[in-house]
């Protein structure tokens, strides 16, 4: 695994932007029906400095002139594990520096609401060191022939996100397996526009990132039989998950990555 290097300044950048999309969710997940199931307000406080001046009570301020913030909690706490598959197929386009942040915004949510979290490979890592180790791409596990030496927290929920190019045994291993520990498992699936699309016009060199093969091909030629596998993919993910479990396909590209966060807590329990 390459671990990158990390300065003060992206980890504040990250935290901010990570911090920024959760707390805009927050309030919409409570204006909605099903997706704020189970979210309720709580209290209004005095706001400090430094707090987030979106939640501050704006109806309270006009009444008694004094800053006041929203709080909202959730009246089950929960779990989540969180598996983001860091193989070389996840470094094209942005599916990489979309894993980092959809995971990174679940993360801060649970901090938020007093949830128990779990970042692969870590365990019972504060929330800051787990920002860390997405940036530094030290989390996460490279999809071989085995599921990796770990567990999701028992009873909850477990998030697994990658664009699934894995041999089907091993995809098949994995929701037997994580369904039999956790009451939830949910598969993301992140793909780049191009390969939804597979959009290619000319003769193009395409490079296997797993393995470096390279192969010269007119996309005409296989578009067809392309599409058709990944529409046989899409199909197969879903097929053995026990309900609740679910899965979910998205773009790295395109639809924001509150409305897509949105969509997950619709269909999570």
């Amino acid at each position: 695994m390459t671990i990158l290097s990390l300065n003060e300044g992206q980890l504040v950048e990250f935290a901010k932007r990570i911090e920024l999309t959760g707390t805009q969710l927050l309030e919409g997940l409570h204006q909605s029906k099903r997706g704020g199931q189970g979210l309720e307000f709580h209290s209004t406080l005095p706001y400090s400095e430094g707090e987030d001046a979106r939640f501050i009570d704006w109806r309270r301020f006009a009444s008694s002139d004094k800053y006041f913030v929203r709080y909202y909690e959730r009246e089950e706490k929960t779990s989540w594990s969180i598996l983001i598959d860091h193989s070389k197929s996840m470094t094209y386009g942005n599916k990489s520096k979309w894993a980092r942040d959809f995971a990174g915004t679940l993360l801060f949510l649970a901090k938020v609401w007093g949830d128990r979290f779990q970042l692969f490979p870590l365990e019972n890592m504060p929330l800051e060191e787990c920002f860390q180790a997405l940036l530094q791409q030290k989390a996460g596990w490279a999809a071989d022939a085995s599921l990796p030496a770990w567990a999701p927290m028992r009873g909850d929920r477990c998030v697994v996100i990658s664009d699934f190019f894995w041999d089907a045994s091993l995809l098949e291993k994995m929701k037997m397996e994580y369904q039999s520990i956790a009451s939830q498992l949910v598969l993301v699936q992140v793909l780049d526009p191009r390969e939804q699309s597979f959009d290619f016009r000319y003769p193009q060199e395409f490079r296997d990132l797993e393995s470096s093969d390279r192969l010269i091909l007119d996309p005409k030629a296989i578009r067809r039989r392309y599409q058709q596998a990944l529409q046989e993919l899409k199909t197969n993910l879903p097929k053995g998950l026990l309900h609740p479990s679910f899965y979910m396909s998205v773009l790295s590209e395109g639809e924001d990555m509150q409305k897509q966060l949105f969509h997950f807590f619709e269909n999570v329990t």
